[in-house]
């Protein structure tokens, strides 16, 4: 059975706030150092008290990927550090000497055994190569995956590291027979989305413990089906502009192509009782590559009184189930389930 794993990355910059919303049954992993976030060996203790199924640490991260023979040095004393702390976790634990490496096995091997050669025993090693077909596919260590990454198999490891969870098909990973199968949304790293390219000792987008609570309803929850006209954008969550996020920050926003214009959207359960309404339309327009506002291509919806869960929350409360009807001026356009991404991915 899959284990699902809290990929908290930079977990060293929201401590607090990763130990109290850390699900008990699911992993948790991190990076061991990186600059800008600091050190987190002893979150990493810490977490060791709550007898959690999995343990998975990154021991290095490079941004340009480029590791070779003298990083070798510097991952094994961090392996060093790392390895009284592992010896008293308790269930699975695992290291990756470096996360998303290009290197070939040979070099791999180097690193692994400074590694291990310091590990206590039942520790298990993770390659981590880089995607898009660069770094190996081991034969030897368990294999760690991310993102968009189409290499990952069964009894792998998975993690949404690099391609945000509450933007993906969550449903369509669940069956995969992976190993563990990682929660990570760009808020794991600071940032407040994926284009957000502020230095990381800068960052400051760190995780609540709402949107914590938001993922791990993808993980936990089966989805509901949805029914949408085609073009149509459902998403859980919009981008956080504020900090802490505040009014339509992190909830449900809904995109229409130009030809669906209602002024309103509504939820309803399935009895019709309205369960929330959103924003009055606004224009969605294209961006252009150097980020100014381009032609407009839709129209823009935010339901901005809750989170999706919350309103999936409530249905199943409710009617016992999470699909929600979705109307526009009191005409239904569909089907959807509130905590989840659906309609057209782009």
């Amino acid at each position: 059975m899959t284990i699902y794993l809290m990929d908290f990355l930079g977990g060293a910059r929201f401590q607090k706030t990763a130990l109290q919303s850390q699900p008990r049954k699911f992993g948790f992993g991190v990076f061991a150092e990186v600059d800008g976030f600091g050190k987190a060996y002893d979150l990493i203790a810490q977490m060791g008290n709550l007898n959690l199924p999995l343990y998975r640490t990154h021991l290095m991260w490079k941004d340009l990927h480029n590791f070779n023979d003298s990083d070798i040095k510097e991952v094994a004393r961090r392996a060093k550090i790392l390895a009284p702390i592992y010896k008293d976790l308790p269930n699975y634990r695992a290291v990756s000497p470096c996360c998303e490496h290009e290197l070939n096995p040979v070099q791999f091997e180097r690193f692994a055994d400074a590694v291990m050669s310091a590990m206590p025993s039942g520790v298990v090693l993770v390659n981590s190569p880089n995607g898009k077909g660069k770094g190996h596919r081991s034969n030897k260590y368990l294999n760690e995956f991310h993102g968009d990454d189409s290499r990952a198999k069964a009894g792998d490891g998975f993690s949404f590291d690099g391609t945000n969870c509450v933007d993906s098909d969550v449903e369509s990973f669940k069956n995969k027979d992976f190993l563990y199968l990682g929660v990570w949304n760009s808020q794991c790293n600071g940032r407040r989305n994926a284009a957000d390219k502020t230095p990381r000792a800068k960052r400051k987008f760190w995780p609540t413990e709402k949107q914590i609570d938001s993922w791990v309803w993808l993980f936990t929850h089966k989805r509901a089906a949805f029914k949408l006209p085609k073009e149509f954008i459902a998403k859980s969550h919009s981008d956080q502009h504020t900090v802490p996020p505040m009014g339509k920050d992190q909830k449900p926003v809904y995109i229409t192509p130009m030809t669906l214009d209602p002024s309103r959207l509504q939820f309803r359960l399935l009895n019709g009782q309205v369960l929330a309404t959103s924003t009055v339309k606004k224009p969605y327009n294209k961006k252009r590559p150097d980020g100014t506002v381009g032609e407009q291509i839709g129209w823009r919806y935010y339901f901005d009184t809750a989170w999706g869960f919350e309103h999936s929350e409530k249905a199943i409360r409710m009617q016992g189930n999470s699909q929600v009807q979705l109307f526009g001026d009191n005409r239904k356009i569909g089907l959807v389930d509130p905590a989840f991404r659906g309609g057209t991915f782009r």
